[in-house]
């Protein structure tokens, strides 16, 4: 029992960590510090549905989260750092899939965002994708792949 109160609390300390330097951690420029947030949000989620506390936390910082992977999706990283933002998704997809498609529907809605040289159809098409793939990490890789690229206007 101890040890479940224990837990309880340190969710409740990690629900700041979670807040805003997790979330502006995945901007920064070096690769190894977006992989180990990326791992230590997707670890968090992983466990939304064993923990109230953690449903509690992700649920009231889901829209900035999903925000912030959305830019860098959109093209506000290079390359080869979407990878990492792409376990995100799939964490957020196998394990909080409301507030990933409320998400990915705001971000629908909201005229060029993530970027300007994306089309609503194309950026409705991109969210029903993501939203079915919930297993198929290298699936959904190529997915972002090719959104990010959409929204770099680097697609023939």
């Amino acid at each position: 029992m101890y040890y479940l109160n224990m837990l309880s609390e340190l969710i409740s300390a990690i629900g700041f960590a979670i807040s805003f330097p997790g979330i502006a951690a995945l901007s920064l420029p070096e690769l190894p510090t977006v992989r180990a947030t990326s791992l230590f949000l997707s670890e968090f989620i992983r466990h939304c549905s064993q923990r109230e506390e953690a449903l509690f936390v992700v649920s009231h910082n889901a829209s900035d989260l999903l925000s912030s992977v959305l830019k860098a999706v959109g093209g506000g990283v290079p390359r080869h750092m979407l990878e990492p933002m792409t376990d995100v998704l799939l964490a957020m997809n196998k394990h909080c899939p409301d507030l990933l498609a409320a998400g990915l529907m705001n971000m629908v809605t909201q005229e060029g965002f993530p970027s300007g040289a994306v089309s609503r159809t194309q950026k409705e098409a991109f969210a029903k994708s993501v939203l079915r793939e919930k297993v198929h990490k290298k699936r959904l890789q190529e997915l972002v792949q090719e959104f990010y690229l959409v929204c770099r206007m680097m697609n023939w």
